[in-house]
């Protein structure tokens, strides 16, 4: 996977410095408050340049974690059509496309969404929007001009289940057309195989330009009274979610 590298942090900020902030418990125990950076109750007016970084550096620590355990981890990029309203307008409704497709990949991972029981077996991920910068490569004209080039980056990582064998990248190599939505033009899926820590700053980089600040990071699931039931319909073919085919 080549990404072209954000600016080294001369230093990371240590998370222990704020270890006395409150993270709220979700409903998936360990699984949710370890997500917890982003549940943090840091005030906006306080948000400075280490707290950006320490976010970064804890997040790295959170995606470690995880493969760790022998979860696969992902780095995901959605790319939108163009959507009304300012840049906030157009965050919100990229958050309520990751959500309907959150609960898409959801009901393909598990038995039963809505179960404490398999709550820990679901997908966790964190999402944060960014901006294009200049870079080397040659890129799509349509990338950088459709919303201003406003897009969505997203470290995921999964289980795989007896439901979903396969790894994500290869799932939505095969199914991606049934999480497309009329909003929701692409996603890009690199499998991370190393150096979690670079690909997080990478992911989230848009956090320590100042781009947008903690209020703009997405954490799924965030409850299971969120997520769609066994008769839930596909937005777009009507189709329901559990039992479609593509």
């Amino acid at each position: 996977m080549r990404l072209d590298p954000p600016r080294k942090c001369s230093k990371f900020a240590d998370v222990k410095k704020f270890a006395d902030s409150e993270h709220p418990k979700g409903d998936f125990g360990r699984s949710n408050s370890s997500l917890g950076p982003c549940n943090s109750s840091f005030r906006p007016s306080n948000f400075q340049y280490q707290h950006r970084l320490a976010l970064i550096q804890a997040h790295g620590d959170w995606l470690q974690q995880w493969l760790d355990e022998g979860w696969d981890g992902y780095l995901l990029t959605f790319m939108f059509n163009q959507l009304p309203g300012s840049r906030r307008a157009m965050v919100h409704q990229m958050h309520q496309q990751l959500e309907r497709w959150y609960g898409r990949l959801a009901t393909r991972t598990v038995r039963k969404t809505r179960s404490p029981v398999w709550a820990p077996y679901l997908p966790k991920g964190i999402f944060v929007p960014d901006l294009p910068v200049p870079k080397r490569s040659k890129q799509d004209i349509r990338d950088v001009s459709t919303n201003d080039g406003l897009h969505i980056h997203g470290i995921v990582v999964a289980n795989r289940t007896r439901k979903l064998p396969e790894t994500l990248d290869v799932h939505f190599e095969d199914k991606l057309g049934t999480y497309l939505t009329k909003k929701l033009r692409h996603i890009d899926v690199r499998r991370i195989t190393h150096r979690a820590e670079y690909v997080t700053e990478y992911a989230l980089k848009s956090l320590k330009r100042r781009t947008f600040s903690e209020d703009d990071i997405l954490v799924l699931p965030r409850t299971l009274s969120e997520l769609p039931g066994r008769h839930a319909r596909h937005p777009l073919t009507g189709r329901g979610l559990i039992n479609a085919q593509p």
